[in-house]
């Protein structure tokens, strides 16, 4: 039924989304991790199904099917061979690109099109606490778009309720807080079927250091009830999470769910610690710090985070 529909168009592009809508406590996570598991595997050669009954017309096809870090993380562990996975992760590592996308939010919306940094120039506050605020707004977000667009969208609605002409620093700080939340509730969603009580694991952080020793870090398991052979695999997953990084040299903190980025933090982890005479130390990630309150510390400052 596709091919014929098809047949006629030089390029299509199939995106498979919103998978993770059904991925909560209740769900049947066996059964959802083999059907997403199933449709991974079978990606190509429906690929190549649709464009060989297309009739060598040409058809080109693109199928993409996107599922969050977590969700892959429990396939991964089913597959036979999960390194032979059609899989490419998504990451930000470039912080522009993530502004870029606001601004093009922007200027879809108005005729003519504005000239570049208008945004952020006429709508935004030039500073926030002697920091830029692009600067300030990348610091503060984990780097994915959803995340800078709703920092973004709850400040302009702050703004809009004050009846302020344009973005202010109160404004910023108000939306940080809904921000965190948000980013806060996202956390404990994806990290809920890999740790038992994560709802309540993440809310021990509240008033805790920002930047926080091995040892700071196993009190704040022992104080939500994570038994103590369970506390490595806890902060695996806390850092698949972003929730927090690894300090792996003076300004530096890793935040990654990348297996093999994670094997080189903790590569520099433990130099640094060992060249410190100090314990390996993690840092909470600037997203979660206005909703949980925590206590920002002098060494977390110094990393320029």
């Amino acid at each position: 039924m596709l091919a014929p529909a098809l047949g006629e168009r030089e390029r299509v592009f199939v995106v498979v989304d919103n998978l993770d809508k059904a991925w909560d406590k209740g769900a049947e996570i066996d059964q959802l991790t083999r059907l997403i598991l199933g449709l991974l595997a079978c990606m190509d050669a429906f690929r190549h199904d649709l464009e060989r009954a297309a009739g060598g017309t040409g058809l080109a096809l693109s199928l993409s099917l996107f599922v969050r870090s977590d969700i892959f993380a429990s396939v991964a562990a089913l597959a036979r061979e999960p390194d032979k996975l059609p899989v490419r992760r998504i990451s930000w590592a470039e912080e522009v690109p993530l502004l870029d996308i606001v601004e093009a939010r922007y200027s879809a919306s108005r005729e003519p099109v504005p000239p570049p940094g208008e945004l952020w120039t006429r709508y935004f506050c030039d500073t926030v606490n002697g920091e830029a605020t692009r600067d300030w707004i990348l610091k503060t977000c984990l780097p994915r778009p959803r995340d800078v667009l709703y920092l973004c969208r709850a400040a302009i609605d702050q703004a809009v309720s004050r009846r302020h002409t344009r973005v202010a620093v109160d404004d910023l700080r108000a939306a940080e807080r809904q921000y965190s939340l948000f980013a806060f509730e996202a956390a404990s969603v994806e990290s809920q079927q890999r740790i038992a009580g994560a709802d309540t694991l993440l809310l021990e952080f509240a008033g805790a250091p920002t930047r926080l020793t091995a040892s700071q870090l196993g009190d704040v398991f022992r104080a939500a009830g994570v038994p103590p052979e369970a506390h490595e695999s806890t902060t695996s997953v806390l850092r698949d999470v972003s929730f927090v990084g690894l300090v792996t040299g003076d300004g530096s903190v890793s935040y990654t769910d990348s297996p093999r980025e994670k094997q080189l933090a903790d590569v520099l982890a433990r130099r640094l610690a060992h060249e410190r005479r100090r314990e390996v130390e993690y840092v909470v990630h600037p997203a979660f710090w206005a909703y949980l309150e925590m206590e920002l510390s002098d060494r977390t400052l110094n990393l320029g985070v």
